[in-house]
């Protein structure tokens, strides 16, 4: 497995989910190999998208065009069931809008099963 160091997540924070996944930036979080620098804010750099909250139809193409800047590999993660399903909204689901590697169902999803997901990305085929 590689390094974690080149995982570089960008989260983008549409729902209530995503507090819950930038609590894995706060102490407490045992994320080796992560060097402080954690969440990217530009996705020409990062290469982990993580989308957190519900997919709105406008939203659609702007979280489309993320994904396209991504720097490769590059990997998505559904976080939060709004995310993976679209929940009762009327919402997407994010696969409707770009390959999805990583689903994390739940209201929120543990934060720990975030860190997981982080940790064993590099291992994973990319796109």
């Amino acid at each position: 497995m590689q390094s974690n160091r080149a995982v570089r997540p960008l989260v983008l924070d549409i729902g209530c989910c995503g507090t819950s996944a930038l609590r894995i930036a706060a102490p407490g979080y045992n994320l080796p190999g992560f060097d402080g620098a954690f969440f990217d804010l530009e996705p020409d750099w990062a290469n982990v998208l993580i989308v957190a909250g519900r997919v709105c139809h406008p939203l659609a193409p702007l979280v489309r065009t993320l994904f396209e800047r991504l720097a490769r590999p590059r990997w998505v993660i559904a976080y939060g069931v709004c995310a993976v399903s679209g929940a009762v909204f009327d919402t997407l689901p994010l696969s409707e809008v770009c390959p999805v590697d990583v689903c994390l169902p739940g209201c929120p999803p543990p934060a720990d099963a975030l860190c997981q997901a982080l940790a064993h990305l590099p291992g994973r085929h990319a796109r």
